[in-house]
């Protein structure tokens, strides 16, 4: 699978904690107790502990002073439009540096994330959909300028909490990621970058 690479232990957590939170199997307001989870995944509360810091500090959890932390709220609809705006720039600006740049690798990663992400979404395997989706998204914005905007862009779509909503099937979403990427393959880079906008709502 695309989403499966040599991660140390606290990012193999955060990305299966995250995947869980944004697909609403951990529902907002759901406390996270840390020594339940050690035991249950097998690990010392060390690593547990700074995934929390990670994703408290992205803003898909909220910690309170002698609470523990809980799953963050969904965002506002005035928050989530002014996120979308931002993601929408961000990616759309790392796509672009890309066409001006391109490499060849960035069109071969994301068809290899397309083979895993039509049978996600086929299933309707929601924890799978998020993190396939969000590794897609998250190689468009390394592909520029060294990685250096995926530190901005990771908080911007955690904190959107993403949205299945407006598909009447998940598969929707996949064709407009293929639909993205025969845009980059055909050297196309007006559609490339008219489709990925559209896609961001």
């Amino acid at each position: 699978m695309e989403t499966t690479l040599v991660l140390g232990l606290r990012e193999q957590l955060a990305e299966r904690f995250r995947a869980r939170i944004l697909a609403g199997t951990l529902a907002p307001g759901e406390p996270l107790r840390e020594e339940p989870l050690a035991r249950e995944l097998g690990i010392s509360r060390g690593p547990l502990r700074d995934t929390f810091l990670q994703l408290t500090q992205e803003g898909l959890l909220v910690a309170r002073p002698f609470a523990g932390v809980r799953v963050a709220d969904a965002p506002s609809p005035f928050k989530r439009r002014t996120l979308v705006r931002v993601r929408r720039t961000l990616e759309a600006d790392a796509l672009d540096r890309w066409f001006q740049h391109p490499t060849p690798d960035l069109p071969d990663r994301l068809a290899r994330n397309l083979a895993d992400y039509e049978p996600a979404c086929r299933k309707e395997d929601l924890e799978s959909v998020v993190a396939l989706d969000m590794a897609f998204h998250r190689r468009i914005v390394a592909s520029a300028d060294g990685g250096s905007l995926v530190p901005v862009w990771l908080p911007v779509i955690s904190r959107m909490f993403l949205r299945y909503s407006r598909h009447h099937s998940l598969v929707e979403s996949f064709q407009e990621h293929r639909g993205i990427v025969d845009a980059i393959r055909d050297g196309d880079r007006k559609a490339a970058l008219r489709r990925l906008r559209d896609h961001i709502v």
